[in-house]
C-alpha cells in the first residue's frame, strides 16, 4: 500500500501524486522548475533590413539575371560586377550568412534554456534570432546579463 503524505493545501496536485518531485513544505517555487516568460520583439524595420538584405543576396547569388542593376546607379554596377565576375564570392558570403543566423539561433536556444525561459517564448526567440541574427540575440544577452547581476 502506498503511503499518503499530508501536504499543505496550497501544493499543486502534481506534487501531491509524485513523491519524487515533492519538495519540503511545497518549496517548489524556489526550484529550477521556475520558468521565465520573457520575450521582447524588435522593431519591425529590422526585418526589412535583415531579411531584405538576405533576400537580395540570394537573388544576386542564384538569380543574377532578375536584378534591375540600372536602378541602383554606381552601386548597381558594382553589384553587377560582383554577380557576374565574382560569383563564387557571393556564394561563399551567402552560405556564411545563413550559417551565422542558424548558429545564433542555436545560441539563443541554449541561452533560453539557461535562463529557464518557457517553451513558447523560447520558440519565439529562436525564430526571431533565425530571421534577424545578432539584433535579436543582443537583446537576449542583455537580459541574461541583467538577470546575472540581480542574482
Amino acid at each position: 500500500m502506498k503511503k499518503v503524505l499530508s501536504l499543505p493545501q496550497d501544493c499543486p496536485i502534481e506534487y501531491k501524486t509524485h513523491n519524487d518531485s515533492l519538495r519540503d513544505n511545497c518549496s517548489y517555487r524556489n526550484t529550477d522548475r521556475m520558468t521565465d516568460n520573457f520575450f521582447q520583439a524588435v522593431n519591425p524595420l529590422w526585418y526589412i533590413a535583415c531579411d531584405g538584405g538576405l533576400i537580395k543576396l540570394a537573388m544576386l547569388t542564384f538569380w543574377p539575371n532578375i536584378m534591375p542593376y540600372d536602378y541602383f546607379g554606381v552601386w548597381g554596377q558594382f553589384i553587377k560586377n560582383l554577380a557576374y565576375n565574382y560569383h563564387y564570392l557571393l556564394v561563399f558570403i551567402f552560405w556564411i550568412a545563413i550559417f551565422l543566423h542558424v548558429f545564433e539561433a542555436i545560441v539563443a536556444l541554449r541561452l533560453c534554456k539557461k535562463l529557464h525561459i518557457d517553451f513558447t517564448n523560447t520558440c519565439r526567440w529562436f525564430l526571431q534570432t533565425l530571421f534577424l541574427g545578432y539584433v535579436s540575440l543582443g537583446i537576449l544577452r542583455q537580459y541574461a546579463a541583467k538577470k546575472r547581476r540581480q542574482s
